[in-house]
């Protein structure tokens, strides 16, 4: 395994997408994507940088080693730290920054399916207006089509 696939390896067994890994390692999601299509070489800042976040072992990321994290860490262990532990301040940014992030990928969705709605709604009346001005020309009438008294709906009391 090169060390840009052992890259992407660990970014995939710590379950995190590249935007996220690149958040936790304070780089830009391009610069992931580009180290683990093999188009930029694995620094040794990132090296390091990923022995201190998460506990690689940098051994393994230069094909010296079988086993990833350093000491006896486990997966559960870096990707829900215990609590009796205290956080270094740049651990606690880095998890603020990953839920910032987390946050702003839902608004996001919800935005983007907003604006679906929007345009389907738009396309909606759109159409209704088109059939309705269809079934004015077809009955010759002048006035607007109204709804029949079925279609209404039935008054509060």
């Amino acid at each position: 395994m090169t060390e840009n696939q052992a890259i992407k390896f660990i970014r995939k067994q710590l379950g995190l997408d590249q935007e996220r890994f690149a958040v936790a390692l304070e780089m830009k999601q391009g610069s992931i994507s580009d180290i683990e299509r093999g188009k930029a070489a694995v620094s040794s800042k990132l090296k390091d940088k990923l022995s201190k976040v998460f506990y690689i072992d940098i051994d393994f990321i230069e094909g010296k080693s079988t086993s990833m994290l350093i000491e006896s860490k486990t997966l559960d262990e870096i990707k829900y730290p215990s609590k009796d532990k205290e956080p270094s301040d740049s651990a606690e940014i880095d998890k603020l920054k990953l839920e910032l992030l987390n946050k702003n990928e839902v608004i996001s969705s919800k935005d983007k399916i907003i604006d679906i709605n929007e345009r389907y709604i738009s396309a909606l009346e759109r159409e209704n207006a088109e059939l309705r001005q269809r079934l004015e020309n077809q009955l010759g009438l002048k006035t607007k089509f109204k709804k029949p008294e079925s279609f209404r709906p039935a008054s509060k009391d």
